[in-house]
C-alpha cells in the first residue's frame, strides 16, 4: 500500500535557493513548472554541480516552487535522487 503525502508550495524567492551570497544552498527541494504555472515539470532538489545559471532564468520566469516547511519532503527527494544516481551509474559500467 502506497501513502501519498499532500505538500503544499509556494513560489520561490532567491533566499530559497541560496546559502550565503555566493552559494546555492545544498538539498533544498525544488519543483520546476511550465510557462502557465499549473503544471509541474518535475521535483529536484539542489546539488554541488547545480548550474546556477538555469536556476537564475527559472526564478526570474516564476517557474520554480519551494515546499512550504516540510523537511521530511526534502529529505525523501535527496533520497530519491541519490539512489536513481546510483542505479543510472551501475547502468552505465554495466554490459
Amino acid at each position: 500500500m502506497a501513502v501519498l503525502k499532500l505538500v503544499e508550495f509556494r513560489k520561490a524567492v532567491p533566499a530559497d535557493l541560496k546559502s550565503d551570497s555566493r552559494n546555492l544552498k545544498i538539498g533544498q527541494t525544488y519543483a520546476v513548472t511550465q510557462d502557465n504555472g499549473q503544471t509541474v515539470d518535475g521535483i529536484f532538489s539542489i546539488r554541488g554541480d547545480e548550474d546556477p545559471f538555469i536556476l537564475k532564468h527559472y526564478l526570474e520566469n516564476e517557474m520554480l516552487l519551494v515546499p512550504m516547511n516540510d523537511p521530511s519532503f526534502s529529505e525523501w527527494i535527496n533520497n530519491k535522487q541519490e539512489q536513481e544516481s546510483v542505479d543510472n551509474e551501475h547502468f552505465s559500467t554495466s554490459k
